[in-house]
């Protein structure tokens, strides 16, 4: 077993040099070469950026052409700025020595006004977005001064991470986390000065080696070639010492292997990989991540795939009839057994996947996580089906009909389903699941003929992949249900309770900077009624204008005995305390509750406790927050909701109604058609009911306190199962693929003929592959063609809303400036309260309209925003893009339209000016156009699932076209072969009837042409052949017969002249003429005998044996000569053939005894016989150590009647070869005249 190991590991051995080089580069890039690979060298990589900017600053400072053309608002200057990735502003200094800032190239960012007052020079600063180095230096242009400076982005860091919203490093390649702080850490960012800037310190995590995407890939490719390398030495001992001992091999190294991952996790560390988060997906200790249940896939489908392709190499256990039947039985209990435990594993990926989104209709929706779920279905798939094929063939050692087999089967399902063996629960998912396995055995049964075969070489592998697939799809999309109707409980529950998760998450955003407010305001400012009353403004102007554009903000302020501070009505503390013990209930968001006012109508409440810095009670503040009667389902800034990822407590797909204890309809949302009262009957007596109508599905949810809450979703489970089975087909289509080419690619050793072979394909794989890749092809092109069109024109149409939303926008703002307000006033609204009349009016409009839109000055300053949060929160500056800014201001445009990009979301905006009724431009309105791009989204989505869906489709026809077009083409093909390998002399070959007049009817007609010709050749042929054959075996035999005559003639004319000549030893002479022709006899007896065999070679008893016990028995029977020195050198492992015993005995024979007779003396006669397998093959070979054949002989060596012997028929050789090739085999030899000759015997291996 060592040494076919070590053989193995050298023939393969290029396998493990290369995946540990692999892992090796991967280990060096990811912990030396790479950027971020330590603190060190992100510093030095951070350090160069900063370096690099500061000489572009230099520069451009240094530029005073250049600066005068952008001051003087120089368009191919101002624009070339614009391109720049870091923030670039210009400020005139006025006569009292204030900064005017009159250019910027990007709203990303901004500098703080106290940071201007800094001198010249390089400053690190922390903004709310991140980290930024500050460059500054004062220049003079045309005589006047003026303040050039940079913003250089180090790293962003929100106030908040979603999706779209990731703390990282603005230099890219930087994907580790590392602390960065102003103040201290373990390494120094320098700038050109070779000044601190930054500090950073130790990775956030304590592995020494995270990989990046790159070095990920390399690893993964090293582990497969380390499994590649593992599997071929386990099928080399399976070849060489029997299927037990390969698979054993294999099984321990996989097993251990796993187990030391369990054991031992921080030596393999996968938890820092997001693969292997519990959060996304846990089901079992056995499967605690994806991760995990992806690795376990893989493994069980390498043991399943090398049973069922390797156990042909293995010898045939002898087992009596009654352990052949407990197998078969045990099969059929394993079989319902399998399907079930595999039938948890696809259910537990749904229903404990909770970060895996499987909502296919979505597009979009989907991750990586989900494509790794799609892969480990596939894989499971592969390897249910050949674990299932061959329990099917085990159980046919139960020596039962298949209606027996069958009734075992169904016991053994039934059985198990009693003892809930599938852990779920779901009594119709289980029943239809045994339907499942007697039907799937079934088929099995049916399709006998591929139970041998790989996957995609069945007849029926389309078949089978529908089959499998559907059934797979359907068990998903069940499980997908039950969890759907989870999540719509879970809906009705928080509606009927009034929860608002997306209001929750922004009161939280606005609450954070109310709390900051309060905590640097000294709270005895309050005592005093004017300080009170513009305390209370400020903070609602400051933290909430925007936000709660359609709620009502009430500030209650409190002394530290609950003694009311001037509140607008006479609501005591201990009302309001009593509200939130007794009423409220409890938020995401600390210190914030909601209760309900009415069966209609809720409210959110706030309580904050002062406290001076020694702890001492200073006094209470309440925040009553309640929504207009107009604007409740609006609540959600657009742009916030794409940022934070956050749906409401209804999702996108559910419409929902809530009714009252009367049945009558108080509030609804979405676009379904809800009734606007309801009768008793329709209200659910116990639990929810689900109710089908008009193509939609309702949740009937009757809350506690006697009111009903409806959900209602589109009923698209069809859609939901046909994408799923798109997805998943393609994908299995593509990973067979991926195994198929692999295989033979690895199966060459990268030999460059051997590779070109593997392209060759034949007539049928090529049609196939023409029609299959057109037709794919054609859908790519027409889907890249339709997408970019319908982009197009969903832009182009989405242009039109946004110029006709703006023009109604900037009528209604226009208005505003009429007789009751004066366009001073509009212009100059960043002086005026968020209580003022005109500031609200203009956040209705937003409101009304249910959009976003800001208003800028003409300075391109900020005034007001329905989306304040972004501002506040530094996600954009308060200044207008500078390309809109410049097309509106200097190029007086009357639009602008563009795609702008807040972090990594990027949508469409319109800029308009806004002019007063002396058509004198006041301000500039952006709107933002959000929802169209989710709605175009969407569509693309929508578009890709049926493109996905049809491509499917029209693969499967495709494949089923093509195989039914090349059979029909391939089979012509083939008769004509068939027929043309079935010609041969002497027997009557048939012509071919084809009755269609096509290219084939004529090369079939000069084949019947070809055929009567030969008819009449083979004649001929066999006429003169038979007459030269009978003269040569005539000529032959007369030969062979006169040699032995002629000693037997002469000696009975001795004896009878001896017997004439009364000679005294006439009895002497007789016994020695006697034993002359004795000898002579035998001679004749042994021509007549070569003639026989030479004659009966075909004549064949074909039978499966071990040739080791010839090769043993031979080499035994020589043996027992002194003399004759004979060495077996024979390698581990069974060497069955299928030939005919007696004449391969023969052949070795004739062959050692040739070897033998090669030698001059007999006592010198030293044989060396060796026996081997190679490429399904024995090979044995018998080498001499005679004079070897002379150059002259070798070409007639194995032709009848030629012999290097003095006496002989000269047959020998020639029954060698004719019994050889009667075995399917080839004989040759090599020799060295001097030095002895080798024969070569190689016979193909058979696994029956």
């Amino acid at each position: 077993m060592i040494s076919i190991l070590k053989k193995a590991a050298y023939r393969h051995g290029y396998l493990i040099i290369a995946a540990a080089w692999l892992y090796t580069i991967s280990f060096l890039f990811s912990n030396y070469f790479a950027a971020d690979a330590s603190a060190g060298k992100v510093a030095k990589v951070l350090s160069q950026y900063l370096t690099e900017k500061e000489k572009i600053f230099e520069t451009f400072c240094k530029d005073t052409q250049r600066l005068k053309d952008i001051l003087d608002n120089d368009a191919s200057e101002q624009k070339e700025a614009f391109k720049e990735d870091y923030g670039l502003f210009l400020y005139a200094i006025n006569d009292i020595g204030n900064t005017i800032e009159v250019y910027w190239n990007t709203n990303q960012m901004s500098i703080q006004a106290n940071d201007l007052k800094r001198p010249d020079g390089f400053h690190a600063v922390k903004y709310k977005n991140g980290f930024f180095e500050l460059l500054k230096k004062t220049v003079v242009v045309d005589k006047r001064e003026y303040v050039v400076a940079a913003l250089v982005p180090v790293y962003w860091d929100y106030s908040f991470e979603s999706n779209d919203v990731q703390k990282r490093f603005a230099v890219p390649g930087l994907e580790k986390g590392y602390a960065i702080s102003k103040d201290s850490g373990a390494v120094t960012v320098l700038n050109s000065l070779k000044e601190p800037v930054f500090y950073l310190g130790d990775k956030s995590v304590t592995s020494p080696d995270e990989p990046g995407v790159a070095s990920i890939i390399l690893r993964v490719i090293a582990l497969m070639l380390l499994m590649i390398f593992i599997n071929a030495l386990a099928v080399e001992l399976a070849k060489r010492t029997g299927f037990i001992t390969g698979f054993s091999f294999l099984f321990i190294i996989v097993v251990t292997a796993r187990i030391l991952t369990y054991l031992l996790p921080s030596l393999f560390n996968f938890q820092k990989y997001q693969l292997f988060n519990p959060a996304i997906f846990a089901s079992s200790s056995l499967h605690p991540s994806l991760g995990d249940l992806l690795i376990n896939t893989i493994l069980l489908y390498w043991l399943v795939y090398f049973i069922k392709f390797n156990y042909h190499f293995s010898q045939k256990l002898p087992l009596n009839e009654t352990i052949k039947k407990m197998a078969g039985v045990i099969a059929l209990l394993l079989l319902p057994l399998f399907t079930m435990e595999l039938a948890g594993i696809l259910s537990s990926l749904v229903m404990d996947g909770v970060g895996i989104p499987f909502d296919v209709t979505s597009f979009f929706d989907l991750n990586i996580y989900t494509l790794v779920s799609f892969i480990i279905i596939c894989f499971l798939i592969l390897s249910y089906f050949y674990t299932a094929q061959m329990l099917v063939k085990l159980s046919h050692f139960t020596q039962s009909g298949l209606y027996w087999r069958i009734i075992i089967l169904l016991s053994f399902a039934l059985f198990l389903l009693g003892l809930k063996i599938s852990g779920d629960n779901d009594t119709l998912i289980n029943f239809s699941l045994v339907a499942w396995i007697i039907l799937f055995y079934f088929f099995v049964e049916l399709d006998k003929s591929g139970i041998n075969s790989i996957f995609y070489k069945t007849s029926y592998f389309i078949p089978w992949s529908i089959f499998l697939i559907a059934s797979v799809s359907a068990l998903l999309i069940s499980q997908n249900r039950q969890l759907e109707h989870t999540r719509r409980t879970t809906i009705a529950e928080n509606v009927s309770m009034k929860s608002d998760y997306t209001s929750a998450k922004i009161l939280d955003v606005s609450l954070t900077g109310f709390s900051n407010f309060i905590k640097d305001t000294k709270f005895s400012e309050f005592t005093d009624e004017e300080k009170n009353r513009l305390l209370k403004e400020n903070l609602s102007n400051n933290n909430f204008e925007g936000y709660l554009n359609n709620f009502y903000t009430r500030i209650y302020t409190f002394g530290s005995h609950q003694q009311p501070l001037f509140n607008t009505d006479s609501t005591s503390y201990n009302v309001l305390k009593s509200i939130i013990v007794n009423q409220s209930k409890v938020t995401d968001v600390p210190e914030l509750y909601y209760y309900e006012n009415d069966a209609t109508s809720f409210s959110y409440i706030y309580e904050k406790d002062i406290y001076e810095p020694d702890s001492v009670l200073d006094g209470h503040i309440f925040l009553i927050i309640s929504p207009k009667k107009n604007g409740e389902e609006g609540f959600n800034p657009q742009i916030f909701k794409q940022l934070v990822k956050d749906e409401s407590v209804v999702g996108k797909d559910y419409a929902y109604a809530v009714y009252n204890k009367q049945y009558n309809l108080i509030k609804s949302s979405g676009n379904y058609n809800f009734s606007d009262i309801i009768s008793m009957k329709q209200v659910p007596k116990f639990g929810d009911e689900y109710v089908q109508h008009d193509g939609y599905s309702e949740l009937w949810h009757k809350a506690s306190d006697g009111r009903v809450v409806v959900v209602a979703k589109k009923n698209i489970w069809f859609i939901e199962a046909i994408t799923f089975f798109a997805y998943l087909f393609a994908l299995l289509i593509l990973l067979i693929a991926i195994q198929h080419f692999g295989t033979l690619i690895f199966s060459t050793h990268f030999k460059a003929e051997e590779l070109k072979r593997i392209f060759r394909f034949n007539i049928r794989t090529q049609i196939q592959a023409i029609i299959v890749s057109v037709s794919i092809i054609s859908f790519i092109i027409i889907g890249i063609t339709i997408i970019s069109f319908f982009i197009f024109s969903f832009t182009s149409n989405n242009e039109k809303k946004l110029m006709a939303t703006s023009d109604i926008i900037v009528k209604e703002v226009q208005q505003l400036s009429d007789d009751k307000y004066a366009i001073s006033d509009i212009a100059d609204l960043s002086k005026i309260d968020l209580g003022s009349e005109l500031q609200q009016k203009i956040l209705d409009i937003a409101i009304v309209h249910d959009i976003d839109f800001n208003l800028f000055d003409l300075n391109g300053n900020l005034l007001i925003s329905s989306q304040k949060y972004v501002y506040d929160n530094a996600i954009l500056s308060r200044k207008m893009d500078p390309r809109a800014y410049y097309s509106m201001h200097y190029e007086h445009s009357t639009r602008f339209i563009q795609e702008e990009q807040v972090i990594d979301f990027s949508f469409q905006t319109i800029y308009v000016p806004v002019q007063g009724s002396n058509k004198t431009t006041f301000a500039y309105l952006n709107i933002p156009s959000i929802n169209t791009q989710k709605e175009l989204k969407q569509e693309i989505s929508n578009f890709l699932i049926t493109i996905l869906i049809l491509n499917a489709l029209i693969f499967i026809m495709a494949g089923a076209i093509a195989i039914w077009v090349t059979k029909r083409i391939t089979t012509s093909f083939t008769l004509i072969g068939n027929k043309m390998k079935a010609i041969s002399f002497g027997s009557v070959n048939e012509e071919i009837e084809w009755k269609k007049e096509d290219e084939l009817g004529e090369l079939i007609a000069e084949y019947n042409k070809m055929v009567r010709k030969l008819a009449d050749s083979a004649q001929a042929l066999a006429r003169s052949e038979r007459e030269g054959a009978w003269r040569e075996m005539a000529r032959q035999v007369a030969h062979e017969i006169k040699n032995p005559l002629t000693p037997m003639k002469l000696s009975i004319q001795y004896l009878q002249r001896a017997i004439d000549n009364n000679a005294p030893n006439v009895k002497d002479l007789s016994k020695q003429v006697a034993g002359t022709l004795v000898e002579q006899i035998d001679q004749l007896s042994k021509i007549a005998g070569d003639f026989s065999q030479f004659a009966n070679i075909a004549n064949v008893n074909i039978e499966v044996f071990d040739l080791s016990n010839t090769i043993e028995m031979i080499v035994q029977l020589y043996s027992a000569d002194e003399r004759i020195k004979i060495t077996w050198e024979k390698e581990e492992g069974t060497y069955l053939i299928e030939a005919d015993r007696t004449q391969i005995n023969r052949l070795f024979t004739n062959l050692v005894k040739n070897a033998i007779e090669a030698h001059e003396n007999i006592n010198d006669a030293k044989i060396f016989i060796q026996q081997l397998i190679k490429e399904n093959e024995v090979l044995i070979s018998i080498k001499d150590h005679g004079h070897g054949i002379p150059q002259t002989m070798r070409p007639k060596l194995f032709t009848p009647n030629f012999t290097t012997k003095s006496s002989g028929t000269g047959l020998g050789l020639a029954i060698c070869k004719g019994i050889v090739e009667k075995a399917n085999g080839h004989i040759w030899f090599e020799t060295k005249e001097n030095e002895g000759t080798t024969f070569f015997v190689s016979i193909p291996l058979t696994d029956k």
